[in-house]
């Protein structure tokens, strides 16, 4: 009964089988009171609903497991992220408008680790705009998501974020450089190789491991005397690495 309802109130003419069309990858999917009839459905029998998720039923799948990701918390939201990134391209037009309405933090953060994972260039412009957050966890996750997706974009997303006035999220902006793939972002990682935190220190130290060529270890070598052994450390290996 509670499967007909969902399938009533919303109907899905997509096709069981076979790759997804174009029409259903860019379709907006998941309205507030689609949400909340699943969520509704979810807390009577979450068996009934969790069922749908299986791509033989899209694109129902990825609509209710995006609007679950927005309705619920602790494991059961893993479970929606999990399965929304295994789902590729598909995923992202729901995510994105969860994004676009959510002001959870852990429904956002969990939101932008699918699009990372996924890396659609489709998302980068969500994604950007969550660089500018006031939650830092969620510019955290922002910074992370815009370095999994990479490419020039991501360097020009980031310059933002490594001058951030918190150091948790510079040092996240400095990964993400590193992940990002584009040598362009050496230059920045090179402006905080003396920052005050040693944990900036240490990922501008990762983040020129991953990106430089041997002519980089020369930002590297002061830190093999940082006061903290935990800079040294990753400086001594970004050295090796670029040494290879």
């Amino acid at each position: 009964l509670l499967l007909s309802g969902i399938g009533c109130s919303d109907p899905d003419p997509a096709p069981r089988n076979g790759p997804a069309s174009a029409e259903e990858i860019n379709r907006p999917s998941v309205s507030v009171s689609y949400r909340d009839s699943i969520l509704d459905s979810y807390r009577l029998s979450a068996e009934s609903v969790l069922v749908l998720m299986h791509p033989d039923h899209r694109p129902q799948d990825v609509r209710v497991s995006a609007a679950l990701l927005e309705s619920t918390a602790g494991e059961g939201k893993i479970r929606f992220v999990r399965y929304l990134a295994s789902q590729g391209e598909r995923s992202v037009p729901p995510v994105l408008e969860v994004i676009d309405r959510s002001s959870d933090r852990n429904t956002l953060v969990s939101a932008l680790q699918i699009l990372g994972q996924i890396g659609s260039s489709e998302a980068t412009g969500a994604i950007k705009e969550m660089l500018e957050n006031r939650d830092s966890w969620v510019r955290i996750a922002a910074a992370h998501a815009i370095g999994d997706v990479g490419g020039e974009m991501a360097v020009q997303a980031l310059e933002q974020t490594i001058e951030d006035s918190v150091d948790t999220v510079v040092a996240a902006g400095l990964v993400a450089l590193g992940k990002s793939g584009d040598t362009k972002g050496i230059k920045l990682c090179g402006r905080k190789v003396g920052h005050a935190n040693p944990r900036v220190r240490a990922a501008a130290a990762t983040a020129i491991g991953r990106l430089g060529t041997l002519e980089q270890t020369s930002l590297l070598m002061p830190l093999l005397k940082d006061p903290d052994s935990g800079v040294r450390f990753k400086a001594k290996r970004a050295i090796e690495y670029l040494r290879k």
